[in-house]
């Protein structure tokens, strides 16, 4: 079919055919119906999904549109990234069910076995609990079963999904301020389906190393690594620099002696005593370049008419944002060290639009440079026609909500909403002031049964929020429930800031992508995350738990398309309710993120000696960005030129390992990883570490050296023992 920019495209009627019905009942080992599980139809003879359902409260399901005659298995899907059902289960699935166009299959019996359930707490020293912790529930069987939960406000956790009877390691990820060691710290699980396993966690409270770090003219150096660890290489930590140069590297130190590093300057890496609970303070570093200047450029994105253009992609050749309702943008630049100017194109898009492209010149010292960027309005076609069936149109719901509870007079806020029809359409908001009644308050456009809608309280008091849809050919009209929101006066709360962003703003499917934010000046307390795909409404998706003000959330994008997401802090009684910026994710097949790899040391120099053969060192480094766990290749070359390498797996980007040098010499260890379906190859730089012998003397020739002396004082005795017989 051809689609014409400025043409209407009549395609006629559509007849739709009907589709076989399949019907059944989600159980649980004793016969018990198990609700709201993730169904999903597979067609046997080509392997793909044609349809998903959930069950309801009874147990009971049904997949009755797009089912063509053939063999089917039914899924019953449970997702250990986001367990928000199916707790006390196990993934299953029943197969070789039979269905033809037209009829309906029923007493489908899904059986789900019992899962195994881990409960307990994390608490530290003090008998503290401590909150937002994410723990991990693997498999050491073979099975590549595992799960996820977050320890609430009381330290309190329950694993008891997709678990069945076997061994598990249980891990805690996420720590902050604590000290908890993957290796030595995590506890081995005996499960049995269907039973509960009881551990609870103490942690010890983390030492500090904190400190300001400059460039080599006394500017802050800004987001620069730092690192320590303990001379007996059990502990570990790191951080990174703020925008004024300062650190605090918080999580991971217990009592001993640390060497710290910055930037890599192995040279002006300094010692220092840490003791867990405290604080150790002043340990500075002055780097041996010059800082880099830094300008930040700002404008607007408009269309041709000089119209705003909302959440256009502005991208640097080292940076992105987003473009706000106003089409305003602010993208820093940052000039090479030693570099007073430099020209770097801009780019803005979004989809619609051909791209805007400019060079813009920045000069250092510059407080600012404004650049306005002009999308220009792709050309578009239209279809038109007539879709006919035969069913009388069946009766749906209109829910809605919004993110807030409470907000203050003159902050916008947005109402969204779903229908269980799944259809596109137009939907009318009503709303009602006080108990005024209700007036017309705007409408929105509705796609595959989601919806939203933004409006401004203008008055304090009570708002009430209604929608009505007016069906289609398929759905009866229908109308919402009513949703109620408390507008307040600007000065009777304190507002709220919350920023998010991402790991990565392009990648393929299946990349895992965190999001990371703050809401300030909050310390603690619960926020709700809010996604959509392709411009679909917006729909609550996670709850996050605030820890010193900062929050994040790991997920995985398995479909290719465009994501959006926003952070709420709903209000309490003492802050207005607010929302972060969108945060967009683009997961385009084909497209690979090319990483850097970074390899590092606890030592460069080791000493060799008839007490010490071999001497261990730690070899650690990192991928960014971290959207997927991955192996890495570390290929360790030994002074004779021999090559080994060695797998090991990432750890939320982060791998390790211990090599023993045992040889006198240059040693050099490079990391790599493989091309596969997220990342493109990448390979660190070389990492050398030195081996030379106490006192610098090889023992092997003080050894021969010494044979040969013996020999000599042997011969010098026997030949004046044959001169004194003659």
């Amino acid at each position: 079919m051809d689609i014409h920019a400025g043409y209407l495209k009549d395609l006629g009627t559509i007849h739709l055919s009907p589709s076989a019905r399949i019907e059944g009942i989600v159980a649980g080992p004793n016969d018990e119906p198990v609700s709201n599980i993730s169904l999903r139809l597979v067609d046997e003879a080509s392997g793909s999904v044609v349809a998903v359902s959930r069950s309801y409260a009874s147990g009971a399901f049904a997949f009755e549109s797009n089912v063509r005659t053939g063999n089917y298995s039914v899924i019953g899907y449970i997702d250990p990234y986001f367990p928000t059902s199916g707790f006390g289960y196990v993934t299953g699935s029943v197969g070789g069910i039979a269905a033809t166009v037209g009829q309906t299959t029923s007493g489908v019996l899904l059986r789900l076995n019992a899962s195994g359930i881990i409960v307990g707490t994390v608490k530290d020293e003090g008998g503290s609990p401590v909150p937002g912790v994410t723990l991990r529930a693997f498999s050491i069987d073979g099975q590549s079963r595992f799960a996820f939960e977050k320890a609430d406000s009381l330290g309190r956790f329950n694993i008891s999904t997709n678990l069945p009877s076997g061994r598990y390691n249980l891990t805690i990820y996420d720590v902050t301020g604590l000290i908890f060691d993957p290796n030595s710290d995590s506890v081995t699980v005996n499960l049995t389906a269907g039973s509960m396993s009881t551990v609870n966690f103490v942690l010890k409270r983390s030492g500090i190393i904190s400190g300001r770090i400059v460039y080599s003219d006394n500017s802050p150096a800004g987001s620069i690594l730092v690192y320590a660890f303990s001379s007996d290489n059990r502990y570990f930590g790191y951080a990174y620099s703020n925008a004024d140069g300062s650190y605090s590297i918080n999580t991971g130190l217990g009592t001993g002696s640390y060497t710290v590093i910055a930037n890599n300057e192995f040279s002006k890496s300094k010692t220092v005593l840490v003791t867990a609970g405290r604080e150790t303070k002043n340990i500075d570093f002055k780097l041996s370049t010059v800082g880099a200047a830094k300008v930040i450029v700002s404008g607007r994105v408009v269309d041709s008419m000089n119209n705003p253009v909302s959440s256009a992609m502005v991208f640097s050749p080292s940076d992105y944002t987003s473009s706000s309702d106003d089409g305003s943008y602010a993208i820093e630049i940052a000039l090479p060290a030693g570099q007073s100017s430099i020209t770097v194109p801009l780019t803005a898009s979004k989809k619609g639009y051909y791209d805007g492209k400019i060079n813009v010149t920045v000069v250092a010292g510059q407080v600012g440079v404004e650049a306005d960027i002009t999308l220009v309005e792709m050309p578009k076609g239209s279809v038109a026609g007539r879709v006919v069936h035969g069913p009388p149109k069946q009766n749906t719901n209109l829910t809605i909500r919004s993110e807030y509870t409470n907000v203050m007079v003159g902050q916008e806020y947005t109402v969204f909403g779903s229908s269980q029809a799944s259809s596109d359409g137009t939907v009318v908001y009503f709303v009602s002031r006080n108990g005024t009644g209700f007036a017309y308050a705007g409408n929105s456009s509705m796609t595959e049964g989601r919806f939203a809608f933004s409006l401004v309280a203008d008055a304090p008091g009570t708002i009430q929020i209604r929608a009505y849809w007016s069906g289609d050919n398929q759905y009866n009209p229908v109308e919402s429930n009513t949703f109620s929101i408390e507008a307040f006066p600007p000065s009777s709360k304190a507002p709220v800031e919350i920023a998010m962003s991402s790991t990565a703003a392009d990648v393929p499917p299946g990349s895992r992508i965190k999001l990371t934010g703050i809401a300030a000046p909050l310390k603690d307390g619960m926020l709700r995350l809010y996604g959509s795909v392709n411009g679909s409404g917006f729909n609550e998706i996670a709850n996050l738990t605030l820890i010193e003000g900062t929050f994040f959330h790991t997920m995985v994008l398995n479909e290719g398309g465009v994501y959006s997401f926003y952070a709420v802090w709903p209000g309490d009684a003492s802050r207005f309710a607010n929302k972060s910026g969108t945060v967009t994710i683009t997961v385009s097949p084909g497209v690979k993120v090319a990483p850097t790899v970074t390899l590092n040391s606890s030592k460069t120099k080791v000493t060799l000696s008839e007490n010490a053969t071999s001497v261990p060192v730690a070899i650690y480094g990192r991928i960014y960005p971290p959207v997927a766990e991955t192996q890495v290749v570390i290929t360790v070359t030994d002074p004779t030129n021999v090559k080994t390498n060695m797998t090991v797996n990432t750890n939320d980007s982060e791998f390790s390992i211990q090599l023993n040098l045992n040889k006198r010499g240059t040693w050099s260890v490079v990391a790599g990883i493989a091309e596969g379906p997220i990342y493109a190859s990448s390979t660190s730089s070389p990492l050398t570490i030195t081996a030379e012998y106490a006192g610098g003397a090889d023992n092997t020739m003080i050894y021969i050296i010494g044979v040969g002396i013996v020999i000599l004082a042997l011969a010098a005795v026997l030949f004046i023992v044959f001169s004194k017989g003659r």
